[in-house]
């Protein structure tokens, strides 16, 4: 009977409670929304995903940047554990019930993160943001 390799120590940073749904591409996916989204606002500005990890936590930084004015705005990050599920969406500039809403799956993800798109609070900060950067371009030339 052949020997089994040895199982490593740590075979995973996931904690053991929770059901690890791994597959899909939280950076592609965001990649994409920021493309949707500068399409939307006629490039009026930049939009930049960046990733951040402390500890086994990555967050997924959505940032509005106005390269002219030396401006970044994070609209939201995406919080995970490892790579996958659970996860959360915490969107400050949500009124206070929406402002961290924990997702469970990737259908459930893209719908909050289209509701939280749709939303008047969503609505005013991208159009401001993109009439500061269209003014700007204006003023300076």
């Amino acid at each position: 009977m052949p020997k089994a390799k040895p199982t490593p120590k740590h075979s995973s940073l996931w904690p053991s409670t929770l059901k690890h749904a791994p597959g899909i591409n939280f950076t592609k996916l965001l990649r994409d929304q920021a493309a949707d989204l500068k399409c939307l606002v006629e490039n009026a500005f930049d939009v930049s995903i960046e990733t951040r990890i402390v500890e086994n936590v990555i967050s997924y930084n959505f940032v509005i940047v106005l390269p002219r004015q030396d401006y970044r705005y994070q609209l939201f990050s995406l919080r995970t554990i490892g790579d996958g599920f659970p996860a959360r969406i915490v969107a400050p500039h949500m009124p206070e019930p929406l402002q961290v809403i924990p997702v469970n799956a990737g259908d459930e993800l893209e719908e909050e993160l289209r509701k939280m798109f749709h939303h008047e609070s969503t609505l005013r900060v991208v159009t401001r943001l993109a009439d500061e950067a269209r003014n700007d371009v204006v003023e300076g030339g």
